[in-house]
């Protein structure tokens, strides 16, 4: 084998290097055309700067599954997903039509906010509150009726009352309706341009639901932005004082079923059998008897009537 190159083949090597490099000019004029990406345009998720309205969110989601629960008595988880901070016209460009768009104002910070509702949320609640099972509904081509929109109103007065009351410990506002809308491009709450805080919350009825959506310009966070932030410190006692009345104020409220055993009365099976309509059955109620509530005894007393019914009295509670 030859180790040296002839200069016929050195002649070739050269020229094939030329052609190559007149290539690639031409390889380079027909390339695509670089494509543009807006750094500043794109949805992000906030971790960390928006904490405290992070730990409020988990707090309203709280409230909201005691409230739909009771409403629609059904079982109902209702989670809070990561908060997002987009352009507002990208946020109105992700949802369908129809969605129940409802403006707020939350007085006294400025300017408005939005919440929305999907279509499957909403005709999934308003089949369970009229004892439905929940099925699917066809959600394209039709705005809501007067009845979905009447439930819709119901459940927008709890969840004023639960922002409220959740934002009481950074600050006292108050939730003004300001009108409600179906297709996204009429609900205006700040310029397409300008960045919104996006609040999600999954609902979830019978395996199945929807989202409810709390936007809120970013402009209108910037005067609680350092009550946010104490929340996230634990400086601030009152959201603690205010997570302890709110799930005070629900337990009151849960109904649960009393039960009381007035007496007892041991027969022998010759006793039951001579039994007849118009006999009486001697009681001894001297003892007292035991009231449960779902099943766990919690006070002594005595029966006895009251006011034209039968009553029980409290005399001591169970040990």
């Amino acid at each position: 084998m030859k180790d040296i190159l002839s200069q016929s083949e050195i002649d070739a090597l050269l020229d094939q290097v030329a052609s190559v490099d007149e290539e690639v000019p031409q390889r380079a004029n027909t390339a695509v055309g670089v494509r543009t990406f807006d750094l500043c345009g794109q949805q992000r998720i906030v971790r960390g700067r928006l904490s405290g309205l992070e730990s409020l969110n988990q707090r309203l989601a709280g409230r909201l599954r005691l409230n739909f629960a009771g409403l629609l008595q059904q079982d109902i988880d209702v989670a809070a997903q990561a908060i997002v901070t987009q352009k507002y016209g990208d946020y109105l460009h992700s949802l369908y039509v129809p969605s129940s768009l409802n403006l707020i104002s939350l007085l006294p910070l400025k300017g408005s906010a939005l919440i929305v509702l999907d279509a499957r949320l909403v005709f999934r609640m308003v089949d369970y509150f009229f004892g439905g099972s929940g099925r699917h509904s066809k959600i394209e081509g039709r705005e809501f009726t007067e009845t979905e929109s009447h439930i819709v109103s119901r459940l927008l007065e709890r969840l004023y009352r639960d922002l409220e009351e959740i934002w009481r410990g950074v600050l006292e506002f108050s939730c003004k309706p300001q009108g409600s809308e179906l297709n996204p491009s009429m609900a205006t709450i700040v310029d397409a341009g300008e960045n919104v805080v996006v609040s999600s919350f999954k609902v979830n009825i019978g395996g199945a639901g929807g989202e409810l959506q709390l936007v809120m310009p970013e402009a209108m966070l910037d005067p609680v932005r350092d009550s946010l932030d104490a929340i996230l410190r634990g400086n601030n006692a009152d959201s603690d004082r205010l997570w302890r009345n709110a799930v005070e104020h629900q337990l009151s409220r849960i109904v649960v079923e009393a039960r009381c055993r007035v007496a007892e009365k041991d027969l022998t099976l010759q006793e039951l059998a001579e039994l007849s309509v118009g006999d009486f059955i001697p009681l001894d109620t001297r003892r007292g008897s035991e009231l449960t509530v779902e099943g766990v005894p919690v006070h002594r007393v005595r029966t006895g009537v009251y006011g034209g019914h039968w009553a029980v009295k409290v005399q001591r509670e169970e040990e």
